[in-house]
């Protein structure tokens, strides 16, 4: 290691005294002259524990408390942890991967869960509810699937409970500060932990030495030599470039490691290309926490595979494996019984565990089900880095290791670690179907008032809407009746076809240079979806297509070119809600989702507990549930059929894995959804149909395959398959197709 890195690592003795850490009971105080709080912590172990105590202090005051967390950031690893801390019989768990509903004091929610529930709190179907409801992650305020639902939550919570809202040091907290103050009753109080959170950058040469990759806040001349003379690193999960990588850590007392990879195949090879370094596990295999962990995991009972990982002494974590499987890797990293974990930049924010250096292979993220990378955000990129804090209580920093890969943007993370706050975190909330659903079920405030005093409308200034209807009456001169029936709608179906038509001819470019045989046949059923949701619009037919739909009448044609640019400007300001909570509310009473004072009907409840972002078919089949002409062990296997789990993660269609019952279900529920499609195309909505193959595959693992079967023949992880029968299960128990007591579940007929 450079001499200079070296001194970069060690903290200065300044620094290190300066750490004041919050206390649960600092908390505890506060609440004494607030009645709500806004946390400033960074994500860790630390903060884990605290949540533990504060929970712990909470219960023994006779109180009860749940706790609000992203999927994204928590692993079944926290959940042991909270559990060990806390006792589990004073725990009830509502999260993906857990859901057991009893009577304890504490719950621990997924935050998305929860919002999916926000009716029945509000209505009381949910009895106990809390004195305080803790949130820890309202930095993700800024995530696009998480943000929503936090923002919903905090519109829709019954106001007389008190919030607890931990933040990253984000550049913006004071904003969002206020704007809590806003929207929840009572006074906020704020408090902050003192930290330095900067670990040391370094560069991974092609010689294998770690160099200091700044030089006064700029890459070094020294790295930037380096990058222009040697190529990026070909094969990351190469014998070649991993054991001299994981070799030189060990080497350098850098390890544990966090190495991030692109993908988790990626991962996995990486694994298999690291040569054995012990020789015995015995030892480890009876470690009481290892075999409370097999007690715990029968899957985890194969000790050949188990074994396998401690000879290597490392192993990957994501999503990809089975959750038993991480929590495992969790476990031995945490006992220092492994030296280097692969993960992918999405997957390690669930990491809990300390190490002592991450390497980045890679400046890119993919979230499951999803086909395109992004860049990965400040706050992304930040809450990686932030596992190398506090690993052993010594004076080093913690490095973070920049190697040579294809898709590294070295500057832009060089520039994210060199600035000492967080970006401002910038709501994503969208007045789409899921979120006007979740604030119409809430009682304490209308749909309407909701939606604009959420975090965007706080965010984002109002602009005139005016020129919009202004277009909307010009059009309509021009369109006697349209079997549309109203301009807004000739509008909306113009603009729509013309996305899908341009969306079309990308997938249609894009096809032949796709080699997964699941995303091949996902994007092949998504192509065919478009094509007949534009072929049954209800332009066909109508007299003014040709002028309107297809913009071959000029006047129609600048009417519309005009319409978007005034819609584009408006892209960024709150008005933007208005406009969308008009054509959307319109949409959901037409489809039977909300009555005429926009709250939730029957239909939209359905729609609302289901958590999915297109609810349509799931909740006409739900509707007729008493209507199943099939047997009820058969229910199970077709509600996985409605289960979202994107592009990216569609299974293919196994023909051993099909039988005619059903098919003949499927037949069934085809003539039971089509009034629902009908009315959905008439509105310009392509929403997803319900997957055979998934149905199919559920089916499969219910007659005996197991897993590692299934995910073989099926193109798709274990991991996914887990996450599938996981949200199949909580959609049976939600709806009262399965039911649970003393451990067994029993499934329950419909009729």
């Amino acid at each position: 290691m450079a001499k200079t890195l070296e001194k970069l690592l060690k903290r200065s003795d300044n620094i290190a005294n300066q750490q004041v850490l919050l206390q649960a009971s600092d908390i505890m105080d506060e609440l004494q002259n607030n009645k709500n709080c806004l946390i400033i912590m960074d994500n860790g172990a630390y903060k884990i524990n605290v949540l533990t105590n504060l929970l712990r202090e909470y219960i023994s005051d006779s109180k009860s408390i749940w706790l609000a967390t992203s999927p994204i950031t928590f692993s079944p690893f926290k959940l042991f942890w909270i559990r060990a801390g806390l006792g589990s019989e004073l725990l009830s768990v509502r999260c993906h991967f857990e859901y057991v509903e009893t009577n304890a004091p504490a719950t621990l929610w997924s935050v998305d869960l929860l919002r999916d529930n926000i009716d029945a709190l509000c209505s009381h179907d949910i009895k106990n509810l809390p004195d305080i409801l803790v949130l820890e992650n309202m930095d993700m305020l800024g995530d696009k699937y998480i943000g929503p639902c936090l923002e919903q939550v905090l519109l829709g919570l019954p106001l007389h409970i008190s919030i607890i809202a931990f933040i990253s040091p984000v550049v913006n907290h004071r904003e969002i500060l206020d704007w809590l103050i806003k929207i929840r009753d009572g006074s906020w109080g704020e408090l902050g932990t003192v930290s330095d959170s900067r670990q040391a950058l370094a560069y991974l040469t092609a010689e294998y030495d770690l160099i200091p990759l700044l030089q006064k806040k700029t890459i070094a001349s020294k790295v930037k030599r380096s990058l222009k003379e040697n190529k990026p690193v070909k094969s990351l999960a190469s014998k070649l470039f991993i054991q001299p990588l994981v070799n030189k850590l060990k080497q350098e007392n850098l390890t544990p490691t966090l190495i991030v990879m692109p993908s988790q195949g990626i991962c996995n090879q990486a694994v298999q290309n690291c040569p054995k370094t012990r020789d015995d596990a015995t030892e480890i295999l009876s470690n009481p926490q290892i075999t409370a962990l097999f007690d715990r995991y029968p899957v985890l009972k194969d000790r050949k595979k188990v074994a396998a990982l401690l000879y290597r002494q490392v192993g990957a974590f994501h999503l990809g494996n089975h959750p038993a499987w991480s929590e495992m890797i969790e476990i031995l990293l945490s006992l220092n019984l492994i030296e280097a974990v692969f993960s992918t930049m999405y997957d390690a924010q669930a990491l809990s565990a300390r190490v002592k250096s991450v390497v980045l292979t890679t400046s890119q993220i993919v979230a499951p089900g999803e086909i395109q990378a992004r860049s990965v955000s400040n706050i992304e990129f930040r809450r990686i880095c932030q596992l190398t804090e506090s690993m052993d209580n010594t004076d080093m920093r913690g490095c973070v290791v920049l190697a040579h890969g294809k898709h590294i943007d070295m500057v832009r993370l060089k520039n994210m670690q060199v600035i000492s706050s967080l970006n401002a975190v910038n709501s994503k909330f969208k007045c789409n179907t899921q979120a006007i659903l979740g604030l119409a079920g809430s009682t304490t405030r209308g749909v309407q008032n909701s939606v604009m005093m959420s975090f965007w409308a706080e965010q984002n200034e109002l602009k005139e809407t005016a020129p919009l209807v202004e277009k909307q009456t010009q059009l309509e001169e021009l369109i006697p009746e349209a079997k549309c029936g109203a301009p807004r709608t000739a509008l909306t179906l113009i603009k729509t076809t013309q996305q899908f038509k341009f969306e079309l001819d990308q997938w249609n470019m894009k096809i032949d240079t796709v080699k997964n045989p699941n995303t091949l046949s996902a994007i092949k059923k998504h192509i065919a979806t478009l094509q007949l949701t534009i072929s049954n619009f209800p332009c066909n037919g109508c007299v003014h297509q040709a002028e309107c739909q297809d913009l071959r009448y000029k006047k129609i044609r600048n009417i519309f070119n005009q319409y978007s640019e005034i819609l584009y400007q408006m892209k960024q300001s709150a008005s933007i809600l208005e406009v969308d909570l008009a054509d959307k509310t319109e949409f959901l009473m037409n489809m039977g989702f909300l009555d005429f004072e926009l709250k939730l009907t029957s239909k939209g409840k359905i729609a609302l507990q289901s958590g999915c972002s297109n609810p349509f078919y799931i909740t006409e089949l739900i509707w007729h549930k008493k209507d199943f002409p099939w047997v009820a062990e058969l229910t199970i296997p077709i509600l996985a059929g409605f289960i979202e789990l994107g592009l990216g993660a569609t299974p293919l269609l196994v023909d051993n894995f099909v039988d005619e019952p059903l098919q003949r279900a499927y037949q069934w529920i085809g003539e039971c959804i089509d009034p629902v499609r009908k009315q959905l195309y008439s509105n310009g909505v392509a929403a997803p149909e319900p997957s055979f193959a998934q149905s199919a595959l559920v089916q499969a693992l219910e007659n005996g395959i197991g897993f590692e079967g299934a995910a073989e023949h099926t193109g798709i992880s274990i991991g996914t398959i887990i996450r599938l029968v996981q949200k199949t299960k909580y959609l049976g128990f939600r709806f009262g197709f399965l039911t649970r007591a003393n451990g067994i579940e029993t499934v329950v007929s419909s009729n």
